[in-house]
């Protein structure tokens, strides 16, 4: 049985933290991390940082990413990326249907 794929949203501290847990509970394979704010292509814990959420019906497409976990500390900027996982959501129900 394939392992899922999940995109992390965000780079720093919170970013660390929930990627540790991700890889230990052995159940997720990380794609990579979100982060507009971030340098595109910056490695954060061996994984790719691929930018702006502008990007995730390719990065779904590309990568059969499954969902998203926001991993950003700021709760102002935490509240704005709830509508991009909800995408990431919506565009693994359309590649599947």
């Amino acid at each position: 049985m394939p392992v899922p794929t999940i995109l992390v949203f965000g780079s720093s501290g919170h970013a660390g933290v929930a990627i540790d847990i991700i890889e230990k509970q052995n159940i997720w394979k990380i794609a990579g991390l979100i982060d507009p704010f971030a340098v595109t292509g910056r490695g954060v814990m061996g994984y790719e940082v691929f930018g702006a959420e502008i990007f995730l019906p390719e990065l779904v497409a590309q990568t059969g990413v499954a969902t998203g976990i926001v991993a950003v500390g700021d709760n102002f900027v935490r509240s704005r990326f709830h509508v991009p996982v909800r995408r990431v959501n919506r565009y693994v129900r359309e590649r599947v249907s």
